[in-house]
């Protein structure tokens, strides 16, 4: 099946691990590292919610700033790293575990090796 951005009632099929197509995926303040990370969008509008967009980021052993621009939630797929909330909270997760973030919030993000997240946003 080929792989292409949908919108609206498609049904997105994308095989584990295939990141063609996937994009530069900017970062604005890194600490340390080159993050090299990536986005593939899976869905820039959805049939019934306030989606902004489902897609799967990618990204190296690195340490960089995040502002939670929307509301997120997340699955780590592979890979290992911790976000440091400013409200002081540490998270660690290794795959499988699930994050879901309101829009708001700084973070520092610590990549410790290649890692990968599906990643859900929605507007508030």
């Amino acid at each position: 099946m080929e792989n292409k951005v949908y919108s609206g009632n498609s049904i997105v099929f994308m095989e584990a691990m295939d990141l063609s197509d996937s994009v530069p995926y900017p970062i604005a303040e890194i600490i340390e590292g080159n993050p090299d990370a990536k986005i593939k969008v899976l869905r820039t509008k959805g049939a019934r919610t306030n989606l902004q967009h489902v897609s799967v980021i990618s990204a190296q052993p690195s340490k960089f700033h995040y502002k939670f621009q929307y509301d997120e939630a997340f699955q780590l797929i592979h890979g290992h790293l911790t976000i440091l909330l400013d409200s002081g909270e540490q998270i660690e997760m290794r795959p499988g575990d699930i994050l879901t973030v309101p829009a708001g919030h700084d973070s520092i993000f610590e990549i410790y090796e290649p890692s990968l997240k599906f990643v859900v946003v929605t507007c508030s």
